[in-house]
């Protein structure tokens, strides 16, 4: 079974209250088998929420996932944001490529540009020629999150102009949470900041967080951060000591902060 979803616009949804909203919202199926799932062509715009969660698009399961070619802007709520989230234990293939995603801000709680989970045994994820930009907390920011999954290539994406205006809040443009291989190159990162912040790494360009294998080459990454917070600071990279194997290679990395 295959499910298309393509040219649709949602526009101007105004919600009060503790209601949460998706643009698309699919859960349907959990066997290997289930659907393939293709969004593209979409708008999802001019969207104001409530006091709870707010999701443009949100797929959980789907052997096949193919979202591309979307647009999400404008997005603002009271609480978490997530503009893409995508991939379940079902995904074997995961691409999430040439959307645009701006101008989104939350009074409160977290903004994630892209939520990357697919986990099935052997799952592929290809991110890349995404555009990130605009995205506004009062929490923290990440552009693009992998939380799971076996090998994930995220590439040629560019991301900037990511802001918190928490005082702990804390901005990543790429943050490694977990994985299994992760390849990141040939992205762009800059803009990153968080001005009422205290912490001594609250912005950081590619957090190599968790995750097993972590290869990052071919990257450029500049910060400016300033802050009026306590102990500011900031990293263009930085690895914990969780992953196994790291490699950094061929990145460029201008820290004015």
């Amino acid at each position: 079974v295959k499910k298309y979803f393509t040219n649709n616009v949602i526009d101007n949804v105004t919600l009060t209250g503790a209601i949460t909203f998706y643009g698309y919202y699919d859960t349907d199926g959990g066997a290997s088998s289930a659907a393939k799932r293709y969004y593209n062509n979409n708008i999802i715009k001019n969207i104001t929420g409530g006091t709870s969660s707010l999701y443009g698009i949100y797929i959980t399961y789907g052997k096949v996932i193919d979202i591309h070619n979307n647009v999400i802007q404008q997005l603002t709520n009271g609480a978490l944001i997530n503009c893409i989230y995508a991939g379940g234990s079902s995904t074997v293939d995961m691409k999430i490529y040439n959307n645009k995603i701006q101008n989104i801000t939350t009074t409160s709680g977290t903004i994630t540009g892209i939520y990357s989970a697919a986990n099935a045994t052997g799952a592929i994820t290809n991110i890349y020629n995404d555009t990130i930009t605009g995205l506004n907390s009062a929490g923290s920011v990440y552009g693009i999150q992998i939380y799971s999954g076996v090998t994930t290539n995220v590439y040629n994406n560019l991301l900037y102009d990511l802001n918190s205006s928490d005082t702990t809040g804390t901005v990543y443009g790429i943050y490694a949470n977990g994985g299994t291989t992760n390849n990141i190159y040939n992205n762009f990162i800059s803009e990153l900041y968080a001005p009422s912040s205290s912490g001594t790494n609250q912005i950081i360009g590619i957090n190599l967080s968790y995750g097993t294998t972590q290869n990052v080459y071919y990257n450029t990454i500049y910060l400016d951060a300033v802050s009026d917070g306590t102990d500011f600071g900031t990293s263009g990279i930085y690895a914990s000591t969780t992953p196994t194997t790291i490699k950094l290679q061929n990145n460029i990395v201008v820290n004015n902060s």
